[in-house]
């Protein structure tokens, strides 16, 4: 009995070592997301040796400066190209991203209100690590170019400014989650 009991936990360690060393897919959390009051989630999926696809979501409803509040979701499908070519989720990797957004925006100070939907192309570069086999650690950064079309429901369109989310921009971060 003892000796089966020996073997079966050795061959548990072994087949989850297994398991684990192959990760094909890592759920994560954007750190940087409650500085700026939103959520921020992504899910990554090895599809082939060597590209994942990943899909990202964040919502927010915040209050950014003073006068400007913003409330809506964002969808960033993204597929990463890991050179090193190995069978998991882990690695450095270039990136391209197309981000859609969809945000109700108001200036408290003039009760302009608005809604403004964005599409942003982008590349990235990054590196995502695991640790003790399934602790995901994920760092990126990158360019990327904003369009919009902003809709103004009341107020004027100065009053709905939207300078941040005009033209070139980097997005970066840091995400922590898991992978199996």
């Amino acid at each position: 009995m003892k000796k089966s009991l020996i073997l079966f936990l050795a061959l548990s360690a072994l087949i989850t070592g297994a398991l684990f060393s192959q990760q094909k897919t890592a759920v994560k959390l954007n750190l940087f997301s409650p500085i700026f009051k939103t959520g921020s989630f992504f899910v990554e999926h090895k599809i082939a040796n060597p590209l994942s696809l990943q899909l990202g979501f964040l919502f927010t409803d915040a209050k950014l400066f003073e006068d400007f509040k913003v409330t809506g979701y964002a969808l960033t499908p993204e597929l990463r190209y890991y050179p090193q070519k190995n069978e998991s989720v882990k690695g450095f990797y270039i990136a391209t991203f197309l981000r859609y957004r969809d945000w109700k925006i108001s200036n408290v100070d003039s009760d302009a209100k608005g809604k403004i939907n964005v599409i942003t192309p982008g590349l990235l570069i990054g590196g995502q690590f695991i640790f003790g086999n399934f602790i995901v650690l994920d760092v990126f950064i990158g360019p990327n170019y904003n369009f919009y079309n902003l809709s103004v429901e009341s107020g004027s369109e100065e009053d709905l400014e939207a300078g941040s989310l005009k033209g070139f921009g980097i997005r970066g971060g840091v995400c922590i989650g898991i992978a199996f």
